[in-house]
């Protein structure tokens, strides 16, 4: 064998070394890259419950909001129908009073 045919099969061996090196390289950052994606899906699964847990009071507080605006609204509309039924019978009284 020449020289050059020497230093080929060197080359070669030496790329074949180093493909077979970063397969397995390739194949640890696929398992790490799993790792990664089980952990993120963990995060994600209790985030949901936490939104959940958390959706429950603020859904409360929102619904006790609305019933205490609803009797505010009541309770003007109240005020203002007794002020009208006040002047309805005070000018009926009125009227009487003055025949």
């Amino acid at each position: 064998m020449d020289i050059l045919q020497l230093s080929l099969v060197f080359l070669i061996s030496l790329i074949a070394i180093l493909l077979a090196f970063l397969g397995t390289q390739f194949f640890y950052v696929l398992k790490d890259l799993r790792v990664s994606l089980q952990k993120l899906n963990k995060i994600l699964d209790s985030t949901g419950s936490i939104t959940e847990n958390i959706q429950k009071p603020v859904e409360a507080a929102a619904n006790l909001t609305s019933a205490v605006e609803a009797g505010v609204k009541a309770v003007k509309m109240g005020i203002e129908g007794s002020e009208q039924v006040k002047k309805l019978f005070n000018r009926d009284h009125k009227e009487f009073k003055s025949k």
